[in-house]
């Protein structure tokens, strides 16, 4: 039978003692990873790094944000994330179309499905998802609860509160409308989805706040900063005098290729109203 302190019979041997001298590698490896991050990281995101570079951490441009005095802002949407969108008619080789697609929930986009020159052949609910919904429930699409009147469906950050979608319609005479899933739009007369901006557009803002901060609120800066949330989603900027304040009136071009429209847009009121203190913001429309 083997001894269990074994190597104290001869076999402290270069291992043992190798293994015993870097042992406090391993105590002070999160210290060294955190230095060599340190070192190494860049003021990019995940998605903007090339090969050999290292992005900041989320946590990292937050907190950079609240020594900066920025605290994440809530962004609040037109409507929620089940609402039904409208778009205008899709362009295809220079003709309008009005024409079948999904709503993109992450983009905020509508994402159609056939061209000119291509026929769909399928069903377009079977691409249905609760990324990409559709608009119009088809015939036959079976119901999976009943929501009645004056009943909340959606939390604060736009997901579903299941609790308040019934089984079966009410008996007690209350008005109810069908629920068909999360894979398609709902109607509503109006909600207001509330939501931290997410890392992207936070990002963007602090990059605002900062330049506005060292070049000071002028008109080149309101330029400045409505390019870079705006990448021409806010288009068509024009500047009234009015007493002793200024009116701004600005358009929302709905064929703009960017993604989190609705975010850009709330980070951008977010900040005009609290750098340009003399600008008041009417969109038209």
């Amino acid at each position: 039978m083997k001894q269990p302190f074994r190597f104290f019979r001869g076999e402290f041997n270069g291992k043992y003692l190798y293994d015993l001298v870097i042992s406090p590698n391993f105590a002070v490896k999160d210290i060294t990873d955190e230095l060599v991050y340190q070192i190494l990281f860049t003021w990019k995101l995940e998605e903007e790094i090339t090969r050999g570079e290292l992005p900041i951490r989320h946590e990292d441009i937050i907190n950079i944000a609240i020594i900066a005095g920025l605290f994440q802002p809530r962004s609040v949407s037109r409507l929620s994330t089940g609402s039904t969108y409208f778009t205008l008619s899709h362009i295809v080789n220079g003709q309008q179309r009005s024409e079948r697609g999904l709503m993109d929930m992450e983009t905020e986009r509508f994402r159609f499905v056939r061209t000119l020159n291509d026929e769909y052949d399928d069903d377009i609910v079977n691409e249905a998802s609760e990324r990409y919904r559709m608009a119009l429930v088809p015939e036959g699409q079976p119901v999976i609860g009943y929501i009645p009147y004056d009943v909340d469906i959606y939390q604060i950050d736009g997901g579903i509160i299941w609790e308040n979608i019934l089984s079966s319609p009410p008996t007690d005479g209350t008005p109810y409308v069908n629920f068909y899933g999360e894979k398609f739009l709902v109607h509503e007369e109006w909600f207001k989805r509330e939501t931290p901006l997410n890392i992207e557009i936070f990002k963007l803002l602090l990059e605002c706040v900062q330049r506005i901060r060292y070049n000071g609120p002028t008109i080149a800066s309101f330029m400045d900063i409505t390019q870079i949330l705006g990448e021409g989603y806010i288009c068509d900027i024009e500047i009234l005098p009015f007493d002793k304040f200024y009116t701004v009136l600005y358009s929302l071009n709905e064929l703009a290729d960017i993604v989190h429209r609705d975010r850009r847009h709330s980070a951008w009121i977010d900040i005009c109203l609290k750098k340009f203190k003399l600008f008041s913001l009417k969109a038209r429309g």
